[in-house]
């Protein structure tokens, strides 16, 4: 029934019309009054519409008022007429209306909230569709809203704007070189709901209540940073947002007035007589078709983080249009062009970048133009900062980006008219001030995104009542459809679509030359409810976020294809040319792919286009590291990226390690800054940090290990991360327990890390998965909750000697591991090598069963604070998993002793086999298709070269019956030699005398 119900549901949506649902129907009776800043539903009323406004305008009972309900409509407002004309209602009120018109100071945001309580209770009263509002004068003559509106306005519209060059509408700036899609050229226009305001006795404070830990002043901002913006810069658009879009508290302004520490040229500038940023100079140099002059801004970041970017300059018509920055950041170099002809005096968003805390990094401006113009080079913005707006004397104290956006309108650089546009308060000049800031840099297409209240369920969209700006009502249906068809499609079947609706809101009274619409995605005034479990999910954040965005794509170009999906089931591999493979699979409606690399796993930049479902990187030197990301393509734009996965390279152009990413899980309670898949990198620094010993290792993601395109048995040791994933996206599925069951069993060996495995597979799973987590893991629950994240090592195990550490409380730069199970041993095969805290309670077990070997950790690995005591853990582990190689080396040989190393190569007895050391492992001696010894050719090597001199002991000889030999190396009681280390590698010989295998390198210490 069910099924069959939600296909009904989505049947409208095919055929383009809209489905009236019980949420909108009469049997929602009743005024809306305020608590908090928010709507309530105040007491039900019997008589129909009318019942509902004359409830509103009587105001709360005694009996509301004691539970905080209030309501900004003025005492004794009369509503004198009240006349249904078809889906539309139209309302006269009496003169104490005006009232709204002329209040001053924190009276003042009473006019848009209770405009709010009226449209509203009369749309969920009745069944319009539209609300008009007239009042009428004291004389007797009735006046419309938007005229009452002209005269409220400190400054009309329709003033002059002296002295200022006529706007611009478009352009396309700035762009990244290479850029498209089907939204290029269109500029749109983003107002992401309320923020933090100044009031005169409340202080800095929100303008809607917190409720479940939902504030509609924060979500509506992040879903439009993290999801609307980046969907729409997919689709090749210009987006200018009402509100600060980085979330990162740290900034830097860096100003060509501020010395060479900070500033340098390179070729010819001149200075402006005219002034720069904060009343300053500006440089300047002519254009050229080949570069001959540069200017660079140089920084440092205080953390590591994604910054946005951002340039000043003095805008006019001989400005170069296409102005070629630079931004060397972690990823490497990406190119900006910004029309410098627009946009004058205020900060121009290039983009966000990830900068590392202590490196130096510069952003440069290139004179390489069409010819015949100039470039300006002034002040440059990284970072998104605290706000800096003084307000009756204050700061706010908080971060930018959660500031309404009357403060961020003042600070980008826009005059006060646009900014301040009343003479009442900042909370009606937020409101307010966003149209006119769009309206003021021209944009094609207005779209703001709010969350609704008053009890309901479902999304609504609202346009103007009496005189929508043109294309506003096909906005408005491409909009609605695409965000109602896709949640339903990818999120809930059986989403609530509530319909399209006009009212005279204040975002959209004052548009006047581009298309405008005000979205109500979801409620979020019930706590738990269906609405409310939705804006906490990422899930369905992105699935909004991307749909708005496609909703504006549909209003544009009706008949574009969609951009394609994000590709599935990464994998990246050896691919056996001393060189990493990347794959996935296809992507319906993709006609490229574009490909991203990083050497950190946080800053990308474009490698490689391709309209295959693969791409190599070519030889690589080995022991190269780095991480990936895919996109999917078509005309119309890009996808959102792949998770990332990590991959190095070794000597032997083989992997003997695979990581596999399975921390998928988003939800209320693993949010996207908690989960931001790109967690293998640390894995993989951890296995490469101090160069301890060689490892190629490829990475896939658990999907790609399901589907059979990774096979794990191909791979001596598996690496499986699954951070916090828990019961809902399943730690191991079905499947994956069976890959898993048979690699062991056939003798492989396995790291596996995670705080709710043992939750999701003991406490909360089949019998299946108790058995999975029992006999094949070796591992029983414990306990939910260690309520500790510091961890420490058992005496004697595989950890033993190391120093306690803890794992990341939600301050360390991963994310907080709330619940890291307590382990308990399955049976005497495994071991505790790990404790929480002071207790005994089992942080890590490790298994020894016939041949197969397993590493159990009970929290995250990637978790660990320290990058030392995490390199540690995962080195143990290897070395424990891994035994045994072809070559064992000690990682410590004390100054006057002996270290034994172990050569071992089963089943090849009587093979000569040759060891040498030298002081580093690049760039390597070529041994052509066996691969690269990884030693370097220096005095050491020549030294240590198959002798036994007393220093190093038989580095040269036969493998015993058994395979192995026990080569070893003395070191002189030194002083000098203390702190230092080498490297040891070798090679096996044939029968024959020919070359037949490398061995791995180890890094020894004094």
């Amino acid at each position: 029934m069910m099924k069959t119900f939600s296909s009904l549901l989505s049947l409208p949506l095919l055929f383009g019309f809209s489905l009236r649902l019980p949420s909108q129907l009469p049997s929602q009776r009743g005024p809306l009054f305020l608590k908090g800043g928010d709507l309530v539903r105040g007491k039900a009323h019997g008589n129909g519409l009318r019942g509902a406004l004359d409830a509103l305008l009587a105001g709360p009972s005694a009996e509301e008022k004691a539970r905080g309900i209030r309501t900004a409509l003025p005492v004794g407002l009369q509503l004198l007429e009240l006349r249904m004309e078809g889906e539309r209602a139209r309302l006269v009120f009496g003169p104490r209306f005006l009232e709204f018109f002329k209040a001053k100071g924190d009276k003042g945001p009473q006019l848009e909230q209770g405009l709010e309580q009226i449209i509203k209770t009369t749309l969920r009263s009745s069944h319009a569709t539209a609300v008009e509002l007239l009042v009428q004068e004291p004389g007797g003559k009735r006046r419309s809203l938007d005229s009452l509106w002209e005269q409220y306005r400190r400054r009309p519209w329709g003033l002059p704007l002296q002295g200022l060059p006529k706007r611009k509408r478009s352009g396309g700036s700035p762009s990244p070189s290479g850029a498209g899609g089907a939204l290029s050229g269109k500029t749109i226009f983003v107002s992401p709901g309320h923020g933090y305001y100044r009031h005169s006795t409340l202080g800095w404070t929100t303008q809607r209540p917190t409720i479940g830990g939902l504030t509609e002043d924060i979500h509506t901002n992040e879903i439009t940073m993290r999801y609307l913006i980046p969907a729409l810069k997919n689709m090749g658009a210009r987006v200018i947002s009402a509100r600060e879009r980085g979330e990162i508290t740290k900034e830097l302004i860096l100003d060509n007035d501020q010395g060479a520490s900070v500033y340098k040229e390179s070729g010819l500038w001149f200075t402006s007589s005219s002034s720069g940023y904060n009343g300053g100079s500006y440089r300047y140099s002519g254009t050229s078709a080949k570069e001959s002059a540069r200017a660079t801004w140089s920084f440092k970041v205080p953390v590591s983080g994604r910054y946005p970017v951002q340039v000043f300059y003095r805008a006019g018509s001989n400005r170069s249009t296409r102005a070629r920055y630079l931004i060397r950041h972690s990823g490497g170099e990406s190119e900006i062009f910004v029309d410098q002809s627009r946009d004058d005096r205020r900060w121009v968003h290039l983009g966000q970048f990830w900068f590392e805390a202590g490196t130096t990094y510069r952003v440069s401006l290139s004179n390489q133009a069409p010819i015949g113009k100039v470039v300006i080079a002034d002040a440059i913005r990284v970072g998104a900062g605290m706000g800096s707006i003084v307000r009756l004397g204050t700061k706010s104290g908080k971060a930018r980006w959660k500031e309404c956006s009357r403060y961020w309108i003042q600070y980008v650089g826009a005059p006060s008219y646009v900014y301040d546009t009343t003479s009442s308060s900042d909370r009606t000049d937020d409101v307010t001030a966003r149209p006119t800031y769009a309206e003021w840099e021209g944009a094609d297409a207005y779209i703001s995104l709010h969350t609704n209240a008053g009890g309901g369920s479902g999304t609504s969209s609202y346009i103007h009542s009496t005189h929508p700006t043109t294309g506003s009502k096909s906005l408005q249906a491409a909009v609605q459809s695409q965000i109602v068809g896709d949640i339903r499609r990818y999120y809930d079947s059986t989403w609530i679509n509530r319909g399209k609706f006009s009212a005279n809101f204040g975002e959209l009274r004052i548009l006047k030359t581009m298309p405008g619409v005000l979205l109500e995605l979801a409620f979020h005034d019930r706590d738990k409810s269906r609405d409310h479990n939705a804006l906490h999910d990422p899930k369905f954040r992105k699935i909004a976020g991307r749909a708005y965005a496609r909703g504006v794509l549909r209003y544009f170009k009706p008949f574009a294809p969609l951009p394609p999906e994000t590709p599935k089931a990464l994998r990246v591999t050896q691919d056996g040319k001393g060189g990493l493979r990347v794959a996935w699979e296809p992507v319906s409606g993709a006609s490229l792919y574009s490909i991203e690399t990083s050497p950190n796993g946080k800053g990308f930049v474009e490698a490689a286009q391709t309209s295959a479902t693969s791409w190599s990187t070519g030889p690589l030197p080995h022991g190269s590291m780095l991480s990936f990301r895919v996109r999917a393509r078509n005309a119309s734009g890009q996808s959102f990226p792949t998770e990332v996965l990590c991959a190095g390279t070794s000597h032997e152009g083989k992997a003997q390690l695979l990581l596999v990413q399975g921390f998928d899980r988003l939800g209320k309670y693993v949010k996207g800054p908690e989960n931001t898949m790109d967690y293998l990198r640390l894995h993989g620094d951890a296995i490469r940090r101090g160069n301890n010993f060689s490892l190629g290792f490829d990475a896939a993601s658990n999907e790609a290990v399901s589907l059979g395109r990774v096979l794990l048995s191909r791979y001596r040791a598996v690496d499986w991360a699954l951070g916090e994933e828990s019961t809902r996206d399943e730690s191991f599925s079905s499947k994956e327990q069976g890959l898993v069951q048979t690699y062991l069993a056939g003798g492989g060996r396995l790291l596996v890390s995670g705080s709710e495995i043992a939750w999701d597979l003991d406490r909360k799973g089949s019998a299946a998965d108790k058995a999975f987590l029992h006999n094949v893991l070796g591992v029983r629950y414990g306990r939910d909750d260690a309520g500790s994240y510091n961890i420490r090592a058992v005496g004697g195990s595989i950890f033993g000697g190391l120093p306690s550490g803890s794992f990341d409380n939600g301050t360390g730069g991963t994310y907080d591991v709330d619940y890291p199970d307590v382990l308990l041993p399955n049976d005497s095969k495994s071991k505790a090598a790990l404790y929480y805290g002071l207790a005994f309670d089992i942080a890590a077990l490790t298994r020894v069963q016939g041949n197969a070997r397993i590493v159990y950790l009970g929290f995250p690995l990637e978790t660990v604070r320290s990058q030392d005591l995490r390199a540690s853990l995962m080195q143990r582990s290897l070395r424990f998993l891994l035994q045994e190689r072809p070559l064992e080396a000690p990682e410590r040989i004390a100054l006057g002793r002996t270290g034994s190393l172990q050569v071992s190569f089963p089943g090849k007895k009587g093979r000569l086999y040759l060891l040498a050391a030298s002081l580093s492992t690049q760039p390597g001696i070529p041994l052509g298709s066996l691969g690269i010894l990884p030693l370097r050719a220096d005095q050491l090597f020549s030294m240590s070269l198959g002798q036994s001199n007393g220093l190093f002991n038989n580095f040269a000889g036969f493998l015993n019956s058994s395979g192995k030999a026990t080569p070893s190396i003395s070191i002189p009681n030194l002083a000098s030699l203390r702190g230092q280390s080498f490297f040891v590698s070798g090679l096996l010989f044939n029968a024959s005398f020919g070359l037949d295998a490398l061995m791995p390198f180890y890094r020894i210490r004094l």
